[in-house]
């Protein structure tokens, strides 16, 4: 039996697989609320993301796109760091403070959020599968997409339906036909990955994942996919970081991969190169990856003339499918993993 159909029974394989379709229904709903008016980064001096676990590694992704498109001061803090230190991390204002979570319940968010307002430093926008809830009420702007909801711990489709309600707030509204030529692309890599990368199928397999600038937070959200839903060793760091002592850990079960973007790769291609000089498994997954891999690494490639962001949820499919794949190898339950709650709600 094939991993593919070792996973069916499991719910976060369904979530997995119905990105594209969610991805089309959360942008209308996403559409609709941005129709009301969306808030203008660049009339604020600062402006600071935030969130918890995989939310806060989306907020790294934006911060950096947020730098990257608007020129403009952006910084991704966790929740709880941003409540116990706020002044460290906003220190100009007006600020607009970006809250990203999938419930919109989680105590730390709610606290950054209240410490926040309290001291009347700006104003809040949520980014949420949860609208419906208490904290919205607190939110300027809210950018919903219940659609994406899920049933299970692991954020998958929510995490990346969120990616897109963010791209709204980053860029400006996608010309028609984007969301339906990224989510046929989605769709096409879901299929040729259904049983993950090869290395899944190894339990003894270590993951390192390597990004640069915006794919630096969808590393760390990698690395946190393949941690929680299979309890593989697993890790994040920027490219060129991994030759200065992680590149220590590379064996004959590593897989080594590497986020790039469609031009501009050649430094972070040549860490690859290097590991697999080494023995370990690699992959490129980005725009126009089959290019660039050039046969030396295994490609997970979709169309480079997609825009950013919006192109950027589809760095996830495939190392969802891992994850899911190495989970079920190991007779591990993605769905529930271990000492993880959906949602952490602390005791006052």
């Amino acid at each position: 039996m094939n991993a593919a159909a070792q996973t069916e029974g499991h719910r976060a394989a369904q979530e997995i697989r119905s990105q594209p379709e969610t991805w089309a229904a959360a942008s209308i709903e996403i559409g609709r609320r941005a129709a009301d008016g969306l808030p203008e980064l660049t009339a604020f001096a600062d402006v600071v993301f935030t969130g918890c676990g995989s939310t806060h590694y989306l907020a790294q992704w934006a911060a950096a796109h947020t730098r990257a498109l608007h020129g403009i001061p952006a910084t991704a803090v966790p929740a709880s760091e941003l409540y116990l230190n706020l002044e460290t991390w906003v220190p100009r204002s007006p600020a607009l403070l970006v809250a990203i979570s999938r419930s919109a319940k989680t105590t730390e968010t709610a606290r950054a959020v209240g410490a926040f307002q309290d001291r009347g430093l700006g104003e809040v926008t949520l980014v949420t599968c949860a609208p419906e809830e208490p904290l919205a009420a607190d939110a300027m702007w809210v950018l919903g997409t219940p659609s994406a909801m899920e049933e299970t711990v692991p954020q998958t489709r929510s995490f990346t339906s969120m990616m897109l309600a963010l791209s709204w707030l980053l860029a400006v509204a996608p010309d028609a036909g984007v969301i339906d030529a990224i989510a046929a692309e989605g769709r096409r890599l879901l299929s040729a990955f259904a049983d993950g990368l090869p290395a899944a199928a190894d339990p003894n397999t270590a993951y390192t994942f390597l990004g640069t600038g915006p794919r630096w937070g969808l590393a760390s959200e990698a690395m946190l996919k393949i941690k929680e839903m299979s309890l593989s060793p697993s890790e994040a760091f920027q490219s060129l970081e991994f030759r200065h002592g992680p590149i220590s850990t590379v064996t004959a079960q590593s897989l080594v991969v590497g986020l790039t973007p469609s031009t501009g790769v050649e430094t972070e291609l040549a860490v690859l190169d290097d590991v697999a000089e080494l023995g370990a498994a690699t992959a490129l997954v980005g725009p126009g990856a089959e290019a660039l891999a050039a046969g030396r690494h295994t490609p997970v490639a979709f169309d480079p003339e997609l825009p950013v962001p919006w192109r950027d949820v589809l760095y996830l499919p495939a190392i969802h499918q891992t994850a899911l794949a190495a989970a079920t190898t190991k007779g591990l339950d993605p769905d529930r993993p271990s000492n993880l709650q959906a949602v952490v709600i602390l005791d006052d």
